[in-house]
């Protein structure tokens, strides 16, 4: 009897604008004996250095990892740590100059909601969004009170890096 697959380690491979993901699996065959089989899948999109991101969260350590993360990834990233200069700079800056907006829905003055709904009022193309929350109680009041927004795009924290960039990569896809 097969028994079923166990996940042992998702890769990435980067080779133009394809993404291959390698998923390991461990399998026992009819005699007994282990064997790893790859389970290969890809996601394509367009060359990612090509999409900017603007990162919108009150606390520098997580503007400066998710800079870090998404640059190392080949995204063209500008951070703000504070809403009312990120709503400024978008209302200044060019039609189509930012393809998603990563925003954190706690932060003073001005959440992340309020961002959006201001961003949304600038009469410009509006870019992807994706919301990023510590506070759990807020998940589900945050989902509900966006539905226009895709169910992957509300990402909680702590961020785990792969699941950052295939979320936003997805996003990207429906551009």
């Amino acid at each position: 009897m097969l028994s079923k697959h166990t996940t042992t380690k998702l890769r990435e491979i980067t080779k133009s604008s394809l993404f291959y993901y390698i998923l390991n699996t461990v399998s026992l065959n009819k005699d007994k004996y282990f064997y790893y089989k790859p389970i290969i899948f890809t996601l394509k999109i367009k060359k990612s250095s090509n999409f900017r991101i603007m990162v919108v969260d009150d606390e520098e350590d997580f503007t400066t990892t998710f800079k870090h993360i998404l640059q190392n990834n080949g995204f063209i990233v500008e951070v703000f740590n504070n809403p009312f200069e990120a709503l400024e700079k978008f209302r200044k800056s060019p039609e189509k100059t930012y393809d998603i907006l990563l925003l954190d829905m706690m932060m003073p003055g001005m959440n992340g909601g309020e961002l959006y709904d201001n961003i949304r009022r600038s009469n410009k193309t509006m870019p992807r969004i994706c919301f990023v929350t510590g506070h759990q109680s807020f998940y589900n009041i945050i989902k509900q009170s966006y539905p226009e927004i895709s169910e992957k795009c509300f990402i909680r924290k702590p961020v785990d890096s792969l699941e950052l960039i295939t979320t936003l990569k997805q996003e990207l896809q429906k551009i």
